[in-house]
């Protein structure tokens, strides 16, 4: 997988029923692993520096999660629990589940679907995960209709102003209020009743945008499929990593039609994105130790013009090869507030 790391890296597999963590990285695969109950993959897009910032409300049933990143990053994740995800984007751009992403839309997830995120180049996303039985229970008390049939339809949603405003300020108000007063955690009652005021925080705003769900026909799903295919084809063959050509021969389609199928997607042309897989690749190896040296994981990866290689890796990364491998990655443990 492209975003393995060293199980070192990884939060841990078990926390606390109630716990909040604010968190700084500055690397996109250090970031993919601060969330305790996703499996998550990103791909760094756009070049430069990365900076990522997590506030992570953990309620048991309930999470509460708010991520910016000063980078374009596609994401591939996996809910590692059954449960429902409603989130709100304060800046346009990317997309979510093959839609376009625009600044207050709803976002929605239901239970057991993988989220296929791209981020604009600045991302500011608030999003809330709730299990099942706890969506199940409190969509039928207070909207009387079952959980399933307010996640059926387009995954992005418009919703009103002042819905998108009481969202978004009333998530904010709990986290601000866990980071205020995180010894409430230790407390059942207080952290039952934040529980209780994502759910409803969640059902209002979901209420307002509920409609008759559709059938949705959507050009972007065929490309991502073909993206993902690429994706595993050059991950495969990573010992002579594919051209274009070979890739668009794998795929059975003309250059014009993958490379049509990425810039939708991804926004990148193919031979930009097969790099940017290799120049994580690197990267990974380099962070881990498991390359004797740097020239050593880039001759892995197929660079085999070690002053391209650098210039490439620079670009993306903002920062040599050379300073990577001196890095000891992980989370740092940051005081940042909701309202930054």
């Amino acid at each position: 997988m492209l975003s393995t790391v060293s199980p070192s890296w990884r939060m841990p597999a078990t926390a606390p029923a109630a716990a909040i963590s604010s968190t700084e990285s500055e690397d996109p695969l250090v970031q993919a692993y601060s969330l305790s109950k996703w499996s998550q993959e990103y791909t760094q897009l756009s070049n430069g520096k990365f900076l990522g910032r997590t506030v992570d409300l953990s309620l048991g049933p309930v999470q509460l999660l708010r991520e910016t990143m000063s980078q374009a990053v596609d994401q591939n994740c996996q809910p590692l629990t059954d449960c429902y995800s409603i989130g709100i984007a304060a800046h346009a751009g990317g997309t979510w589940q093959n839609r376009p992403l625009e600044a207050d839309k709803l976002f929605l997830l239901p239970r057991g679907e993988a989220a296929r995120l791209r981020t604009p180049l600045q991302s500011d996303i608030l999003v809330a995960f709730i299990d099942r039985a706890e969506m199940q229970r409190s969509a039928s008390q207070i909207l009387g209709v079952d959980a399933d049939k307010l996640f059926e339809g387009q995954r992005v949603k418009k919703v009103d102003e002042a819905a998108a405003r009481r969202f978004r300020a009333g998530l904010h108000q709990i986290m601000l209020a866990a980071l205020d007063a995180p010894d409430a955690l230790n407390y059942e009652a207080a952290t039952r009743r934040m529980s209780e005021a994502i759910t409803e925080t969640c059902l209002d705003v979901l209420g307002s945008a509920f409609e008759n769900p559709r059938v949705e026909r959507d050009a972007l799903r065929v490309h991502r499929a073909i993206v993902e295919r690429a994706r595993e084809f050059i991950l495969a063959h990573r010992e002579t990593p594919p051209t274009v050509t070979e890739l668009c021969a794998y795929l059975n389609m003309s250059r014009r039609g993958v490379h049509y199928a990425f810039m939708q997607v991804l926004d990148v042309n193919p031979v930009t994105f097969i790099r940017n897989v290799r120049l994580h690749a690197v990267r990974r190896a380099l962070l881990q130790g498991d390359a004797p040296s740097v020239s050593a994981a880039a001759h892995h990866w197929g660079f085999w013009h070690l002053g391209m290689f650098s210039c490439y890796y620079k670009e993306l990364f903002g920062e040599l090869p050379s300073e990577t491998a001196k890095k000891s990655p992980g989370l740092k443990r940051v005081r940042w507030l909701v309202n930054d």
